[in-house]
């Protein structure tokens, strides 16, 4: 092991289900088949006339991939970068920068649930069955939003079987000294024949790897619990039904900004201003959010197709400190608290694939309500003290003032979607 990367990950895996015994023919290798739902339908990758990427929960959980901004640096052209107040989204370079006010450009979905707000990307990371990361434009079938492309993370449901994983991690990240610790367990276990649970919880903590001297601690400090329990239904063998329940809790104390230059306010202070994992703030910052989702999906399989009912309840509280100015001089403490919640709903008909014409049809509506309070006591200093005749210090406060920024919105979305595809040959189709 290696002072620079060193990860150290214990599972253990129980299903319970019929042993079977290695034959003594050796089989050929045979090119798995992965099955994607990126056209809002179930198709093998290879019949997908969209660029996407499918990362399976297998690779997720060797990978040790704990969110989005982990899964980013496995995908090429997404990335999302956790930011100094909001994460920020992009694919291919589009997105939608650091703003409480807009949507994000990349549509993201939980189980069919668009999470439109940067902070919903903080929601709970965890039993995911697999990810699609979906480039170009996804206006159709993903919303108006989806403009330069989508995200679909779909969740593990309970199964026919017994089963139960528990994980832990702990280590150094490469080019980080900071430990991090993560234990993640889950069952799935049929209660009767039609209906059966799933509950999966992780927790994990992450050390500071930035010294400040201003408040003598390491930062940031990151403690996460998440906890989901999703119920499984089928009525009938033409009939499934999963109802998803999932919170998940985040507090950091302490950001990651650091001075490398010498300014009005730090050029004759002393404070380090060396790229060296040192930084002096006189506020002790800090960020706490509070994520729920609450996901209801029915499909109906008819001969003629499928029809799919999405209901689902989201929303987030969240609360933070940052010193704006990132100095040991209290200048501009910014302080912030953001409350959402949204109901959505979609209905959707697939029709049976084979047939010259395939088609897809729905209609969707989401309300949702954003409370966004900002206040800065603002204390302005642009007058000049000597230090002992060597130089300026900026210290006198000349103006000084309390900033407050209230924002809020209240918006309904109502949509109808089609979309048609002709298919004249094996290999050529047509899709409007």
């Amino acid at each position: 092991m290696t002072a620079q990367s060193h990860w150290l990950r214990r599972s253990l895996a129980l299903s319970l289900s019929p042993l079977v015994l290695a034959s003594s023919v050796q089989a050929k290798p045979v090119l798995e088949e992965i099955v994607v739902t990126a056209q809002k339908r179930a198709e093998s990758l290879s019949d997908v006339p969209v660029s996407v990427t499918a990362v399976t929960g297998d690779k997720i959980t060797k990978a040790g991939i704990s969110n989005l901004a982990d899964l980013s640096e496995y995908t090429p052209n997404f990335k999302l970068v956790p930011g100094g107040l909001i994460p920020n989204v992009y694919m291919r370079g589009v997105g939608s920068g650091s703003n409480q006010g807009f949507e994000l450009s990349v549509g993201i979905f939980a189980d069919g649930i668009h999470l439109g707000r940067p902070h919903q990307t903080r929601a709970a990371f965890l039993d995911i069955e697999r990810v699609e990361v979906l480039r170009g434009p996804q206006s159709i079938l993903f919303g108006k939003n989806a403009i330069a492309g989508a995200l679909s993370i779909v969740s593990a449901k309970p199964g026919e079987e017994l089963e139960a994983m528990v994980s832990g991690l702990t280590g150094v990240p490469s080019g980080r000294d900071n430990d991090i610790k993560e234990f993640s367990a889950m069952v799935s276990t049929p209660i009767t024949d039609n209906f059966g649970v799933r509950i999966a919880g992780r927790m994990r903590q992450e050390d500071g790897y930035l010294y400040n001297e201003g408040v003598k601690r390491l930062e940031p400090e990151v403690d996460e619990k998440a906890l989901r329990l999703t119920f499984g239904y089928h009525p009938l063998d033409w009939m499934d039904a999963y109802l998803k329940l999932e919170k998940s809790e985040r507090e950091q104390n302490g950001r990651t900004f650091e001075f490398t230059h010498a300014s009005a306010l730090t050029g004759c202070s002393g404070e380090d201003i060396v790229l060296n994992r040192v930084k002096n703030t006189d506020a002790e910052e800090y960020a706490e959010i509070d994520t729920y989702n609450y996901t209801l999906n029915v499909d109906m399989n008819f001969e003629p197709g499928t029809l799919s009912l999405t209901s689902g309840w989201s929303g987030f509280e969240s609360v933070d400190l940052f010193d704006a100015d990132s100095s040991s001089f209290d200048t501009v403490p910014l302080l912030g608290a953001e409350d959402y919640d949204q109901f959505s709903q979609e209905i959707r008909f697939a029709s049976a694939t084979g047939n010259f014409a395939d088609y897809i049809v729905g209609a969707f509506y989401q309300t949702s309500e954003l409370q966004f309070d900002e206040s800065a006591p603002l204390n302005v200093r642009n007058g000049a003290l000597q230090d002992s005749g060597l130089c300026p210090i900026n210290t006198l406060e000349n103006v000084k003032a309390d900033l407050e920024r209230d924002f809020s919105i209240d918006s309904d979305a109502w949509s109808a979607f089609a979309q048609v595809t002709l298919n004249w040959l094996p290999t050529l189709r047509t899709t409007l």
